[in-house]
């Protein structure tokens, strides 16, 4: 099974954490004989979706910051820890957020043109 992100920047936001959560429901009751994270566009991601987070933090929507955050890290948990292997593709910028899913993958291919960083 493929995971592509196709948000702007590929930035991670809550669909595409959701989309993650999904597609382990799914490899795992269906026995899908892995999950490659990965994508055809410039990037593999930039992190996450930074203009959500400052708009929540301008409303001062602080418990939905902390909401997100870490169900995404509870997300990435269950990656490390699921059923089925789960490989990272990645190329262009692998920055915050991008990089922590990469990390929590069982395996990553890292294309020569990749950026990583936090």
């Amino acid at each position: 099974m493929c995971i592509e992100f196709q948000t702007k920047g590929n930035s991670i936001g809550e669909g595409i954490a959701k989309g993650i959560n999904e597609a382990i429901d799914i490899a795992e009751k269906d026995g899908w004989n892995g999950i490659v994270i990965g994508n055809n566009d410039k990037q593999f991601s930039v992190g996450a979706n930074l203009m959500n987070m400052g708009m929540m933090a301008m409303q001062k929507n602080f418990d939905e910051i902390e909401k997100f955050l870490v169900g995404f890290q509870k997300i990435l948990m269950r990656m490390r820890t699921c059923n089925v292997p789960v490989v990272s593709a990645t190329h262009g910028f692998v920055l915050g957020g991008g990089l922590e899913v990469s990390i929590h993958c069982d395996a990553g291919i890292h294309a020569s043109e990749s950026y990583i960083g936090l």
